[in-house]
């Protein structure tokens, strides 16, 4: 499971080890999708439109903050603020702008999360924005395999902190299109 959390996070990492292969490096865009998907009605339009405007887009949002979600953050939040103290940076999203100012830990947890398992990205819009330097930090930490932190925290955290828009919801589930558990019931 840590290194499956590794090697989502570590969309740029090509040929790292546990990382994304190289032949890769030529896309711009990236998808991850989950194996127990399920797209259950045909889409009609082109899920990378968006990308030209955002750095990711996803199936849908989520926000539930329970023990689990909670023990998968265990010091992110720590963590993120040091990183930009270090970085002499304030969050461009106006709402972990205001977690920070406000030293709200609850109101990181209360973001809007990709869904993690249907998510596009595009890498040429992280790359020109500090992805390299801070996946690499993140590494650095391994507060993957210390602490559980997942793909959709260390990329989300990135996305609200250099983009004031950070994704786009495509909201698949609840247009009855997607599932993120297959057979599950709708």
């Amino acid at each position: 499971y840590l290194y499956m959390e590794r090697f989502c996070s570590n969309i740029t990492s090509y040929n790292d080890y546990g990382c994304v292969t190289e032949h890769l490096k030529k896309y711009n865009y990236l998808m991850r999708i989950d194996d127990d998907s399920w797209f259950y009605n045909k889409i009609n339009f082109n899920l990378f439109e968006v990308l030209k405007e955002y750095p990711m887009a996803t199936a849908y949002t989520w926000n539930h903050i329970n023990e689990n979600v909670i023990n998968t953050r265990e010091n992110l939040w720590k963590f993120y603020l040091d990183y930009i103290s270090k970085k002499k940076i304030m969050p461009k999203n106006v709402d972990l702008r205001e977690a920070v100012i406000k030293h709200d830990e609850n109101k990181m947890h209360k973001l809007n999360w990709s869904a993690g398992n249907c998510n596009l990205y595009n890498v040429k819009m992280f790359k020109e924005n500090g992805w390299e330097d801070y996946i690499k930090i993140i590494n650095y930490s391994n507060g993957q395999f210390k602490y559980r932190w997942g793909d959709i925290e260390v990329i989300g955290l990135y996305a609200y902190t250099y983009f004031e828009n950070p994704m786009f919801n495509f909201d698949l589930i609840n247009k009855k299109m997607y599932l993120n558990k297959f057979f599950k019931s709708r």
